[in-house]
């Protein structure tokens, strides 16, 4: 057998009561006292003293009574007060006043909260709906449409005289208003009424405003607005929706699109349009024009794209497609893709159709693109120095803490490797991003020709995410005496085998061999020097010999 230790605990619920000044004289409201405990007690409630709005007060004593305000409760049970309101004076303030339940069991206190709303009394009338909206998206033209309304005395008079009247709806409409049950009501009282409108051949389609009419009592009088929904003509009869090559078909209104984009990811919309107008009716929707929004995609902005007009006649139908290029710099997430199509009949109504469709977008967990590869000069020749900028972006998932950019060309003597870049993974952030400039300088006996540099960016020091080229064009230098530029320092970058296989080695073309760089041009200045220094011993022998 299990013993509990005694427990005693109460809810108390809060409440509130309108007074309508110079009309009520009592009114009740109820609050309930709940034993959450274990065992029966008895509990005891008051109210505070005063009821506060703002710099106004209604003092509790002897204006609201509570009953019972003493009672015993068992576990689990409940005890409904009630609390009686008299005596409000027609000249107290109107506003919301507040104080405080007090529900004491023993030396412990419960609180809640008491409201009382003092205010006016007012004649209205009000309308239910409070717009009148008439027909419904299959609503034809040229007809009748009929509609039971229901008005209720929401106000604290009893109203007479009550009339329903077409204020300022146009004529074409036809509007009647008949079957009217009451013209006097007594507060919270309700009746009905028929309105009906007759639905003009150049009516647009959708939810229109077509103007209102008037509610009156001998009191009050309120306008009611009224709509009119008529149906479209222009109908979108199937959407296909093609994201990077995989299509997902009978796509429908509400759908949210099978395939998942990612940034940068490639989207069809095809879009299949009929003009339901039948053969009889023989009504052409000109000048149709179809729009797509993607919403809020592009940093906030929207992505749209529309066609050129086109015509529909009578039970044809046509397909219409639309594409989009995703932003690389784009959130995960699910994005509303608004399609919508207008036209315009042969009578002057407007057709339109909208769908709303969901495109998800997600990212890799692991995305590093090289974003960025310039050369400073693509082409060198008397001058060898130029320098590579490269960008690195995070489009993934997973902020890139170990990441690795490798720039090589064996030929050119380029070695750069600089790892541990880190990388966040929100791409409105700078640190989504790395730049780097690259000096490079080639030596001038490199033969001309185009070298390939590669450009490698790896996640995890290893794993390799991209891999880009961009060519460097090495010329002849015309102009001699062109010396070389030292190479540049390192500037702390760590020169290291890449992590994963060395790409091979570009294989510089050979250039021409020049003919003082053969064995003739050295035999020739051989024989060239032994010739002037013949030449030489000749002018000297001739100059000292002894004459006769």
């Amino acid at each position: 057998m299990t013993v509990q230790a005694e427990s005693k605990d109460i809810t108390v619920g809060s409440t509130s009561a309108t007074w309508v000044k110079g009309i009520d004289t009592s009114v009740d409201t109820n609050f309930t006292v709940t034993n959450t405990g274990n065992v029966a007690f008895t509990v005891n409630t008051a109210l505070s003293s005063l009821l506060i709005s703002g710099s106004n007060n209604i003092s509790t004593s002897g204006t609201i009574s509570l009953s019972p305000s003493s009672f015993t409760v068992n576990p689990g049970q409940s005890q409904k007060v009630t609390a009686t309101i008299t005596g409000i004076s027609a000249n107290q303030a109107s506003g919301t006043y507040t104080g405080t339940i007090n529900a004491s069991f023993g030396s412990t206190y419960k609180t809640s909260t008491f409201s009382l709303e003092v205010k006016n009394a007012t004649h209205s009338l009000s309308t239910s709906p409070a717009t009148i909206a008439i027909g419904d998206s299959t609503t034809n033209r040229n007809g009748t449409v009929t509609k039971t309304v229901t008005i209720t005395n929401d106000g604290d008079f009893t109203e007479s005289g009550i009339t329903v009247t077409n204020n300022n709806i146009a004529s074409k409409y036809q509007v009647s208003v008949t079957n009217l049950g009451s013209s006097s009501l007594a507060k919270g009282a309700s009746t009905t009424f028929k309105i009906s409108v007759y639905v003009p051949d150049d009516q647009d389609s959708g939810v229109k405003s077509i103007g209102s009419v008037t509610l009156r009592s001998n009191d009050m009088t309120k306008d009611v607005p009224v709509t009119l929904e008529t149906i479209s003509k222009l109908t979108i009869k199937s959407l296909d929706v093609n994201v990077d090559g995989s299509t997902d078909s009978n796509v429908k209104d509400g759908d949210t699109i099978d395939k998942d984009a990612i940034p940068g990811s490639t989207v069809e919309f095809q879009v299949e349009f009929k003009n339901e107008f039948t053969s009889d009716e023989d009504i052409k929707i000109e000048n149709i024009e179809l729009k797509i929004t993607i919403e809020s995609i592009d940093d906030g902005d929207d992505l749209d794209a529309t066609t050129s007009e086109f015509d529909l006649t009578e039970t044809k139908k046509v397909v219409k497609t639309l594409d989009f290029t995703l932003p690389l710099q784009v959130d995960e997430g699910s994005y509303n893709v608004l399609i919508e199509a207008e036209g315009q009949d042969e009578n002057g109504a407007t057709h339109r159709v909208e769908w709303n469709v969901d495109l998800n977008v997600e990212k890799e967990t692991h995305d590093i693109q090289v974003t960025e590869k310039a050369l400073t000069l693509g082409t060198l020749s008397c001058i060898r120095s130029t320098s590579l900028d490269v960008e690195l972006t995070n489009f993934g998932s997973s902020v890139e803490e170990e990441t690795v950019l490798e720039v090589r060309n064996a030929a050119l003597g380029i070695e750069y490797v600089q790892r541990d870049i880190e990388l966040d993974n929100d791409l409105y952030q700078d640190e989504s991003k790395y730049s780097v400039s690259i000096p490079i300088t080639v030596a001038t006996n490199v033969a001309p020709g185009t070298y390939s540099i590669e450009i490698k960016a790896y996640y995890d020091r290893t794993q390799l995410d991209d891999f880009q080229r961009v060519d460097l064009v090495v010329a002849e230098c015309s102009t001699t005496g062109t010396g070389t530029t030292p190479p540049p320092s390192d500037g702390g970058i760590n020169v290291v085998t890449p992590p994963a296989t060395t790409p091979p080695a570009t294989t510089p073309p050979q250039a021409e061999q020049k003919f003082s760089d053969t064995a003739a041009y050295t035999v020739t200045l051989v024989v060239l020097v032994v010739v002037l220094l013949g030449s030489l011993a000749g002018m000297v022998w001739y100059l000292i010999r002894p004459r006769a």
